[in-house]
């Protein structure tokens, strides 16, 4: 992502844009394993109308967050960056970290989900000690 902000130009704006977009990322796959934890099997075994009103949800908050790792990105030096990220109360930048951390803690507080047992796994087990007994014969 470096490489495609120096494509850009060495403008503070685009270093910040693509770098914000891991710190981004990271954040939603938090929000999706707390999600997983809370419904597992989900999206499909939450009931419609509170799927989609989490697809809402996520999707504005997608949105939000997105057009804050945007900004610097047409804005391109710190002088246009900050009254902007200011004027907003930098929402979009301390929203993403604060997600990041308290969803970091949830996770380590939530139950992991049980994994279900594997069919095959009996199966594998009987033809790997097979396997050994033909072989020590």
């Amino acid at each position: 992502m470096m490489f495609l902000a120096g494509w850009h130009g060495l403008y503070i704006g685009y270093f910040l844009t693509f770098g914000f977009e891991f710190f981004l990322l990271f954040a939603e796959d938090t929000l999706k394993e707390i999600v997983q934890r809370i419904f597992p099997g989900a999206p499909a075994t939450v009931p419609a109308p509170l799927r989609y009103l989490g697809y809402a949800f996520f999707w504005v908050l997608a949105i939000s967050s997105w057009s804050t790792a945007l900004t610097p990105f047409f804005f391109l030096t710190w002088e246009r960056i900050l009254p902007v990220w200011q004027a907003i109360g930098h929402a979009g930048v301390i929203g993403c970290f604060v997600t990041i951390f308290v969803g970091r803690v949830l996770l380590m507080v939530l139950p992991r989900p049980k994994r279900k047992p594997d069919a095959n796994a009996h199966a594998n087990a009987n033809a790997n000690a097979n396997t050994k007994a033909q072989k020590s014969h």
